[in-house]
């Protein structure tokens, strides 16, 4: 195929260029997006790591002997959990050690 007008060859590499451009383009919008929410989802789990380690701290200091049900020791346990706010609709809930029940 022998292109006779230049003005058609210059339209093609320019049209090839915008199609290159704009695929890059889209590849490098996903890439940067898969990344940082990658490093978004790492920062919330070290975050909810720390938050635990230190409700753990606070709970084995409060004092609490048992945790079943209707005790004082769980109803103190209770409200210290109900009295603290997590973001994003979070929610956090107590597993005894030995079997992994809900308390």
């Amino acid at each position: 195929m022998k292109i006779e007008k230049k003005s058609l060859l210059i339209e093609l590499l320019s049209g090839a260029q915008v199609l290159c451009l704009t695929g890059a383009l889209i590849v490098g919008f996903f890439w940067v997006r898969a990344s940082i929410n990658n490093i978004v989802r790492e920062q919330i789990m070290e975050d909810n790591k720390l938050f635990a380690a230190q409700m753990s701290k606070l709970i084995q200091r409060s004092d609490v002997s048992t945790i079943e049900y209707g005790t004082d020791d769980w109803k103190k346990l209770q409200t210290l959990i109900e009295e603290v706010s997590l973001p994003n609709d979070g929610y956090m809930c107590i597993t005894e050690s030995k079997e992994g029940n809900l308390v």
